[in-house]
């Protein structure tokens, strides 16, 4: 199997370019690690929200959202 090849079935089976791809997956791995400060931080300090924006309820629907799903 060409290697190129590897990196370009998803991203295509998706209709995305791989590029596309590697940014939405990108932006989508930092919002989750954000995410997991976040639930770090209430989970030591319970008085201190979870911004909405990174809440896993409304993170998921934000993904469905930007992945066209």
């Amino acid at each position: 199997m060409n290697m190129f090849k590897c990196f370009k079935e998803h991203p295509l089976v998706r209709g995305k370019t791989y590029f596309s791809h590697l940014s939405l997956a990108f932006r989508t791995g930092v919002r989750l690690v954000i995410s997991g400060v976040f639930f770090m931080v209430h989970a030591v300090f319970p008085f201190i929200p979870i911004p909405r924006k990174y809440n896993c309820h409304d993170m998921v629907h934000a993904l469905i959202k930007c992945a066209g799903w």
